[in-house]
This record gives structure tokens, C-alpha cells and sequence, in this order.
């Protein structure tokens, strides 16, 4: 599991158990790997063995991105409010999805992305963390406006 999924597995269990909800882990079968286990179970069982007394957990384990994500989650459960965890770079993304898939939500973001160095222009040069921040942020930006464009 990446350590950003894990961050937000983490944050979701706990809000989970303080509010008494059950927890719907979401992500299917990996396109790339389709023998391996859906990215669902292997949070569940990763926030049962982390978290004492965890929450409830229910499964949405057959989508393929975060649109289907949405859509099956309001298809299989029809939640009244859900609270969505995610990455706060990925939370605007994510609430189009959920929203125009008729999934009221609360936004609940964690893992965010920032820096505690004091600003230098020699930040403003290329390196491997600025061109993998610039790639998540594309990345994004252009799934919102798939999300425009075709739904």
C-alpha cells in the first residue's frame, strides 16, 4: 500500500470510529494487474489490523477510477451523506465525481502536500519532487476537465 493511501486510510478509519459511521473502502482491479487483489480489500484488511476496534467496513471493489468509485457507491449503498477522504489534491476531483453521481458529501481532506522550508528561488528550479507535484497537478486538472467535457 503507497504511503499516501495510507495516510488516508488512517484519517478515514479514525473519523469512521469517533462518528460511529461505517467505512466504505473503494478501488478495484488495477488495469496494469489484474490478477492482483482489488486496492478495497487490501484496505479493509490493512484498517482491521491497524486500528483498534475498527469500524464498520463495507466494499466497493469493482471500479477502475474515481469515477466509478462514485457511481458504485451510490448505486450499491445510497448514502444520505458521505464523508469523503481523500488526498487534498485529489479532493476537487473527487467531490465532481461523487456529486454529479447524486453522493451528497462532507469534504474531509488529508495528506496534504507543503513545505516548511523558507522560500528560495532555487526552489523554483526542475528537480524529481517538483516534476512528480507538477505531474500529480496535471494529472488532475485534466481529469476535472474530462469530467466537464464528457459527463
Amino acid at each position: 500500500m503507497a504511503p499516501e493511501a495510507l495516510k488516508r486510510l488512517v484519517y478515514a478509519g479514525e473519523l469512521a470510529r469517533r462518528l460511529d459511521l461505517p467505512l466504505i473502502t473503494t478501488g478495484g482491479i488495477v488495469p496494469s494487474s489484474p490478477a492482483l487483489e482489488p486496492e478495497a480489500a487490501v484496505a479493509a484488511r490493512t484498517l482491521s489490523a491497524i486500528i483498534a476496534d475498527p469500524p464498520k467496513i463495507l466494499l466497493e471493489d469493482r471500479s477502475r477510477n474515481t469515477w466509478e468509485n462514485a457511481a458504485n457507491v451510490e448505486r450499491r449503498y445510497h448514502p444520505k451523506l458521505a464523508v469523503l477522504v481523500t488526498s487534498a489534491y485529489h479532493m476537487p476531483r473527487s467531490a465532481i465525481a461523487f456529486r454529479r453521481n447524486h453522493v451528497p458529501i462532507l469534504a474531509a481532506p488529508t495528506d496534504y502536500l507543503s513545505t516548511r522550508t523558507p522560500f528560495s528561488f532555487f526552489q523554483l528550479l526542475p528537480g524529481a519532487s517538483s516534476l512528480r507535484i507538477s505531474s500529480i497537478a496535471l494529472k488532475e486538472y485534466l481529469g476535472i476537465l474530462d469530467y466537464d467535457v464528457r459527463r
